[in-house]
């Protein structure tokens, strides 16, 4: 399936693939420190915060060309790309995944081996939605199969899960991550189980971002795996 369009997450239309800019200069710099796809996982982790402010989302973007002759403003949930992460250092669970996608394409993760999925998280023990959500999920290259990485964490694990199929959902202690959309800068894949990409557009911000799926996700990794200590400072505390 072809790339789509996506319009009014940019101050311009552009196709999905486009965010993936690997090939940058500001992705190149960043991920030049990084041997291995762990190493750019953390890198992410420790690095990019999270734009809330006073409890909720702060993704607001303007833009104002030649003196105001042209202004444009993207009130929530602007798509960045890796290379405009890279430069700020924050973002939401999409901008996150996207520069930690374009990190393991600049390593020299094939396609088929890395993908960013757009979909919905889930209570385990009641099915309940808690959100939209963006992750990435790496086939490694040591031949234990494909792992899940969050980039929205607030200090990175010591071990990133298995996933048996990348196209069905899977769980994460008390956390279900439900794959819609498949993507990277050569494939775009949309799932028989989810919404597509038009239904994750379509949900409500209330639906998408919350202080309660992050503290969700967060609970729900911090069960699963032992804590990693980095010598970094961190993005602590980041909705509290």
């Amino acid at each position: 399936m072809s790339h789509p369009v996506v319009h009014g997450k940019r101050f311009e239309p552009f196709y999905l693939w486009e965010l993936c800019d690997h090939w940058s200069y500001m992705v190149q710099s960043y991920v030049k420190c990084c041997n291995t796809v762990k190493e750019a996982a953390e890198k992410v982790i420790v690095d990019i915060r999270y734009p809330f402010y006073m409890g909720q989302p702060d993704d607001k973007h303007d833009v104002n060309y030649f003196h105001g002759k042209f202004c444009k403003t993207i009130h929530i949930d602007y798509w960045a790309k890796a290379s405009e992460v890279a430069l700020v250092k924050w973002g939401d669970c999409e901008d996150g995944s996207t520069l930690f996608l374009a990190c393991c394409r600049a390593l020299g993760v094939d396609a088929k081996s890395v993908y960013e999925a757009f979909g919905v998280v889930r209570d385990a023990g009641t099915g309940e939605v808690l959100g939209g959500h963006a992750w990435v999920v790496v086939n490694n290259r040591l031949g234990d199969g494909w792992r899940l990485y969050e980039s929205t964490l607030d200090s990175p694990p010591s071990v990133y899960p298995r996933v048996d199929d990348i196209a069905k959902p899977y769980r994460v202690s008390s956390v279900v991550y439900e794959p819609w959309v498949l993507w990277n800068d050569e494939e775009y894949m949309e799932l028989p189980n989810g919404y597509g990409l038009q239904g994750y557009l379509d949900m409500k911000l209330s639906d998408k971002e919350s202080k309660a799926k992050y503290k969700c996700l967060e609970v729900a990794w911090s069960l699963h795996v032992k804590p990693f200590t980095h010598k970094s400072p961190l993005k602590s505390l980041r909705w509290r």
